[in-house]
């Protein structure tokens, strides 16, 4: 556990040295992508668009058990660790525990089921993409401060965890 703290420490360390006030404005728009707001516009989006496609609630069932489970989950993971969030500088506000990370978590989870909600079939480099939505909300939560990188990892196991529990949930037998 120690070489994971060590570790932590070392990456803000890092992130803290590289980030300018430059980059902030463009890293606070990309981890918006792992935002509660965004996510569940985009969700109930994608639901309704789906609805109107295929005539059924399958979809929008399923992207608001992934979207509504994974929240749940990062919610109460945090309340039961009560990590602190590093000490600095941060580059954007922030509330509550570190761990793991809310942001990271939604993305990783929220974004694959969302885009392959609305352009199925969806070819291997939209799915490809659309799980690098997750890593790359991630690493603006290190850049920004508010975050360690294992509360990333963190959040990413559990985001694409959560998203293929779902998905082997609610898939359908083929015929």
């Amino acid at each position: 556990m120690r070489d994971v703290e060590r570790l932590d420490e070392a990456v803000a360390k890092w992130s803290a040295r590289v980030v300018r006030s430059v980059h902030v404005p463009l890293l606070r728009t990309v981890t918006q992508l792992g935002g509660t707001e965004l996510v569940v516009v985009a969700g109930i989006t994608a639901g309704v668009v789906s609805r109107f496609r295929r005539g059924k609630w399958n979809d929008a069932l399923r992207l608001a058990a992934v979207i509504g489970g994974q929240n749940l989950a990062h919610n109460v993971i945090k309340r039961v660790t009560n990590r602190a969030r590093p000490d600095g500088p941060h580059h954007s506000f922030f509330a509550g525990t570190s761990f793991p990370s809310g942001h990271t978590t939604t993305a990783a989870a929220s974004w694959p089921a969302i885009i392959t909600t609305v352009a199925p079939p969806a070819s291997p480099a939209t799915r490809i993409a659309s799980f690098g939505v997750g890593p790359a909300v991630g690493a603006t939560r290190v850049l920004l401060g508010v975050h360690w990188l294992s509360d990333v990892v963190a959040g990413l196991v559990l985001g694409w965890g959560w998203l293929a529990l779902v998905r082997a949930a609610t898939r359908t037998p083929s015929t």
